[in-house]
């Protein structure tokens, strides 16, 4: 467990400074987590102060969780837990989340649709949605499900695309037409 730690601190430390170990750690990650590799970069070296505190709470927390196992402490065993888990969630809530939101957003992409389009019909193809694109689109996005090739005999009978607004109503949230 103590090596395991070492190693994530040492790979954190040096790609904290600056050094390069994409290398080292790209053997062990999947392609989609590669490409976040240059992010996870830049946002370490942004946040340094904030990452050397973290990791010295979880080093004061491995060292409780090997003081409370040698002598059966179960209260020193949970303070660890609590400890860990907590400043863990915080640094990464606080830390990565807003990067990854920021980088990952479909707002510049669903602005410059919206102002290309206008009121046109706009729709999903074959029933692939995605609330981030139904949020900034502001209104309901049906499902084409016919070929494309035949799409534009076809639009004249589709279904207009309009904008919705939400209610609550019994518990459940209900769309209506603006």
């Amino acid at each position: 467990m103590s090596l395991g730690f070492v190693l994530v601190v040492a790979v954190l430390l040096t790609q904290g400074v600056g050094a390069d170990v994409d290398h080292v750690a790209t053997l062990f990650l999947h392609p989609r987590d590669r490409a976040n590799l240059p992010l996870l970069a830049h946002s370490l070296q942004r946040h340094l102060p904030m990452t050397l505190v973290w990791l010295t709470l979880c080093a004061g927390a491995l060292g409780c969780y090997g003081w409370g196992m040698k002598r059966p402490q179960w209260r020193l065993l949970f303070a660890a837990l609590v400890v860990t888990t907590s400043s863990s969630l915080s640094f990464m809530n606080l830390m990565f989340r807003p990067l990854f939101a920021e980088e990952r957003t479909y707002k510049p992409f669903m602005l410059s649709v919206r102002a290309t389009v206008k009121n046109a019909p706009l729709y999903f193809y074959h029933g692939v949605s995605d609330y981030g694109v139904l949020f900034y689109a502001d209104r309901h996005l049906p499902s084409y499900e016919g070929d494309l090739a035949t799409f534009m005999e076809n639009r004249d009978r589709l279904p207009p695309t309009t904008s919705y607004y939400g209610k609550r109503t019994g518990g459940h949230t209900r769309l209506f037409p603006t």
